[in-house]
């Protein structure tokens, strides 16, 4: 039986475009007006800086209202910020009493990602990694579905993650990597008596030499393919190097027809892979190397950062989780602690609700505020079934729910479809009143609220065309939106839709097809470095930096003065042919050969290159040079309009933040910044694909992925990708509580739990079908479907006046 937390706890139900901002706002103005909450005694954590920021200085401005000067001054005393944050903030405030230092130096996530990932690499040696090549590549592990990151080691780092993010004491990883094993082989036949190799070799050389015959005597392609198949599989086999998905595909292949007798005992003995005992052993293998690298891999992480004098945002949470339980910390938060108010309740990390409903123990009132119904971040770690858990004991817990019942975003006629759609979907799950929201919004709109378009075509390519097509025509039939700002119907622009994919490579898809159809976009995409007004930038910081640079200068000579190779090059030629010295060409006058004023100008401010630091640089050298002037004379040269130039300096706003992006890392990392390491790291960037392009309010069609929209709207908004299969969790690695839930330990018999797929590329397998059919295969199915409810939950409740639903149709 659940005990009561003795908090005064209230969950807020706050559906799409419900007024969540508001109602967070109105009940922190009432704690502090109404209910004598001081301001050092509140803590809000919030999903973003940007949405804490918001709440805090909304708050401020009604205070003003109201002259509660002194309140509103004291606003800043508030620990109203995210998670890390005020994490941060609580153990700075303790760290006294829990013998840590004061000075808290915290990693970037970017350095602290880079640092775990050479941990994993250093903790391997040469043989362990040896070891677990030749498992990863018998078990097919090798490359992601993505190509992005080799299986194995994406595992890893997410096998490190779910230890950290559920507070997994390290001791207890052996156990799970045989618990493991154990549960994925007990679906398994028990493990053949007989040599399944040597007898498999015999039935090779048995039928090889009828194959081989026929093969050369005969075209049939699928003999000549099986040959060959069987050919290299016979080679791995004899070194024990076989994948297992090949003994799949080699119990699924045939020759011609008339080798089928020929060939049965070998389908029949490949096909009894299940029974290997080498696949039993290398999957026990693979799963004990794994959880133990996890753990080694934390231990030398630990042992990095300690050394650095550093820690993380999870060595916080870690931390504050343990604070939060000395007796003079309770004593202090107990007195101090007035209001408690935790946004987007639903995208928790066990640890962070751990953290919450520690902290619900201080607070006089706690509020958590959430929407179950967009719970979708389950990748990045959440637990919707632990949150679940703790709303369905929140009435044993002494809490209460309120649900807010209005839609303030959408059209009514929108606001009952997705009410209609989703009341029935969540009808095993919610009850009605959290499902269905009453429509507010009382302009009077004359255009349909839903279309449905069936986009057909032969390949991706013109189902890409068909998409641009659409948006262009809707754009020119003059579709009339509300527009939020002014107040009014107008004319819709493309800036006022959203195009959603299901993944990353999806959205780059279709933005290239509506580029290509003169259709702009706006997208995070990579790419700035190549930029002309960038690449500018970078030759001139190249230029400042290295004197002997001269592809710096040439680039800087043709995109400042939009000239042509054949006239720099000669130019350059002539120069050379004075004698004059090869570096100074252009940055001084000689005979005939003015000083380019851009060069000119980085010649005289080289001298003050040592006491710059690298943003400083490249700050100078923008302004000093009149960069942004130069690149905003590009637009008639390149055709660009308002949006194009608009485009053009945010790109050089973006090259600054990387540039503060890479100070920063040099902070985190304790090592010295500079020009040269800036050059180099931007290089590195690049190469990653993370230098992305910026984003500044032009009249694009905005393209991202479903998941990215969530918090987001727009007017118009497309769904593309609405029949993509679903995946589910089963082959892959999850967190669940293995127990009872306790409410008052949330962390408690908690489990990672990891099954690998052992067949490679190879789908249709017996055994695996055989599990599919288990009760944990269906539950796992279960979860995956409600997950891509809660996806197209919050992608449906994105637009606020037309919902496109677009439908690819494949001609033959």
């Amino acid at each position: 039986m659940t005990t009561p937390l003795n908090a005064d706890i209230t969950f807020i139900s706050a559906g799409t475009g419900s007024g969540k901002t508001h109602r967070l706002t109105e009940l922190l103005q009432e704690e502090l007006t109404v209910r004598a909450a001081r301001p050092a005694g509140v803590i809000a954590t919030t999903f973003t800086r940007k949405a804490a920021a918001e709440l805090r200085e909304r708050v401020r401005a009604h205070l003003l209202q109201q002259g509660r000067f002194a309140l509103a001054n004291a606003m800043g005393q508030a620990r109203i910020g995210t998670v890390n944050s005020v994490c941060d903030q609580l153990v700075a405030r303790f760290a006294f009493e829990a013998g840590l230092s004061v000075e808290q130096q915290v990693l970037e996530e970017a350095r602290a990602a880079l640092l775990l990932d050479k941990a994993i690499d250093a903790v391997l040696d040469e043989a362990q990694l040896d070891a677990l090549l030749a498992l990863v590549e018998r078990l097919g592990l090798k490359n992601s579905w993505n190509g992005e990151q080799e299986e194995w080691k994406a595992a890893l780092q997410t096998l490190v993650n779910q230890i950290r993010s559920n507070d997994i004491p390290l001791e207890q990883l052996d156990d799970f990597a045989k618990a493991n094993a154990g549960a994925l082989l007990a679906h398994f036949p028990s493990p053949a008596d007989e040599d399944l190799d040597a007898a498999l070799l015999q039935a090779i050389r048995v039928a090889m030499p009828e194959i081989e015959a026929l093969a050369a005597a005969g075209d049939k392609k699928n003999t000549t393919a099986y040959l060959a198949l069987v050919k290299d599989f016979k080679r791995e086999l004899e070194r024990k190097a076989a994948p297992w998905g090949t003994w799949i595909k080699l119990s699924k292949s045939a020759p011609e027809a008339s080798l089928r007798v020929t060939i049965e005992p070998i389908s029949a003995l490949a096909s009894r892979v299940a029974e290997h005992p080498g696949l039993h052993a290398d999957l026990r293998g693979y799963l004990d190397l794994m959880f133990a690298l996890a753990g080694r891999a934390l231990v030398y992480y630990q042992a990095v950062k300690q050394e650095m004098g550093m820690l993380d945002f999870a060595d916080q949470e870690h931390q504050l989780l343990g604070i939060l339980d000395h007796p003079e910390v309770v004593a202090v938060l107990e007195d101090e602690l007035d209001l408690l108010m935790v946004d987007e309740f639903q995208d928790t990390s066990p640890i962070q609700l751990a953290l919450f409903l520690k902290l619900a123990r201080f607070a006089k009132r706690v509020y958590w505020v959430g929407d179950i119904k967009q719970a979708i971040y389950g990748f990045r770690g959440s637990d919707t079934a632990l949150m679940q858990s703790i709303l369905a004991a929140l009435p044993a817990l002494g809490g209460r729910k309120e649900v807010l019942p209005a839609s303030w975003r959408s059209r009514p006629e929108l606001v009952k479809l997705v009410n209609a759609v989703f009341s029935h979907a969540f009808a095993g799950t919610l009850p009605p009143e959290e499902v269905a929201l009453k429509p507010t919004r009382d302009d009077d709109l004359p255009g349909a609220v839903l279309a449905n378009w069936l986009l057909g075509g032969k390949n991706i390519g013109e189902e890409g065309s068909a998409l641009a097509a659409g948006v262009r025509r809707l754009v020119d039939s003059g579709y009339l939106i509300h527009d939020k700002v002014h107040k009014t119907m107008r004319p819709m622009r493309y800036g006022d839709i959203a195009l959603l994919a299901a993944s990353h490579e999806r959205v780059k898809t279709w933005g290239a097809a509506l580029s290509t159809q003169g259709v702009p976009v706006a997208t995070a995409r990579p790419g700035l470095l190549a930029t002309p007004e960038v690449t500018l930038a970078l030759a001139c910081l190249r230029r400042l930096n290295d004197p002997g640079d001269t592809l710096a200068s040439a680039e800087i000579v043709s995109l400042t003065d939009s000239a042509d190779p054949e006239q720099w090059v000669a130019d350059r030629l002539r120069y050379l042919a004075t004698g004059a010295a090869q570096d100074s060409w252009r940055e001084v006058a000689i005979d005939g050969h003015p000083a380019h004023p851009v060069l000119e100008t980085l010649r005289k401010l080289r001298a003050a290159l040592p006491v710059l630091a690298p943003r400083e640089a490249l700050a100078t050298v923008m302004a000093a040079c009149a960069l942004p002037e130069k690149v905003l004379r590009w637009r008639s040269a390149h055709g660009a309009g308002a949006d194009g130039a608009r485009m053009r300096l945010a790109n050089l706003e973006a090259l600054l933040a990387l540039a503060e992006q890479y100070e920063a890392l040099c902070r985190s990392g304790q090592h010295a910044a500079s020009v040269s390491g800036l050059i180099l790291w931007l290089g590195e960037v690049a190469g990653q694909g993370q230098d992305l392009l910026a984003e500044p309010a032009i009249d694009a069609v905005k393209l991202m992925t479903h998941h990215a929209a969530k918090g987001l709207e727009w007017p118009v908004v497309v769904l593309t990708d609405l029949a993509k299969d679903i995946k589910d969790r089963l082959w892959s690695i999850s967190a669940h509580t293995s127990a009872p839930f306790d409410a008052h330990q949330p962390l408690a018999a908690r489990f990672i739990r990891y099954w690998p797929w052992p067949f490679g590329q190879q789908q249709k397998v017996a055994v695996a079908d055989e599990i599919a059919l288990t009760d944990a295969a269906a539950a796992f199915r279960a979860a995956a479907i409600e997950e891509e409810k809660r996806l197209l939950y919050v992608s449906m409740t994105r637009a606020r006046d037309l919902l496109v639903l677009a439908v690819m149709i494949s001609y033959p």
